[in-house]
């Protein structure tokens, strides 16, 4: 046996899923690691599910208010999203509607419910135990 470990921390480093960002300046573009739920604390569990929600719901009204609580919001998931630093150059290059892009694609993949949530909650409905 000799130094075999008892325990292997290597998954503590999950897959995470990448996206490509073209930018005019780099046309080949450039991959950004997104985290993945496993990454996340619960707060940012909650905050994620939070905003989404709001903006679900303000995009069928938007005001000047509105579309700046909505800009704000975006940015704050996309610096939650991103692994990596979301400030700056990125930030800039990034049109509203490619910031949604990446938004909708985090959330979707981050916020699923895993198959055992999934399981537990047909359970929880058909009243199993």
């Amino acid at each position: 046996m000799g130094n075999a470990p008892i325990l292997d921390l290597d998954a503590l480093v999950p897959a995470r899923p990448v996206i490509r960002i073209r930018t005019s300046e780099n046309r080949e573009g450039k991959l950004y690691e997104l985290r993945v739920r496993s990454e996340l604390s619960i707060m940012e569990i909650q905050r994620l599910m939070r905003l989404s929600e709001k903006v679900e719901e303000m995009k069928g009204e938007l005001t000047a208010e509105s579309m700046q609580f909505l800009m704000d919001s975006i940015d704050e998931l996309l610096g939650i999203a991103i692994a990596g630093d979301y400030e700056g150059e990125l930030k800039e290059a990034l049109t509203l509607e490619h910031k949604v892009a990446v938004v909708e694609t985090f959330t979707s993949a981050c916020l699923t419910p895993t198959p055992v949530k999934q399981a537990k909650a047909r359970k929880a409905s058909t009243g199993a135990r």
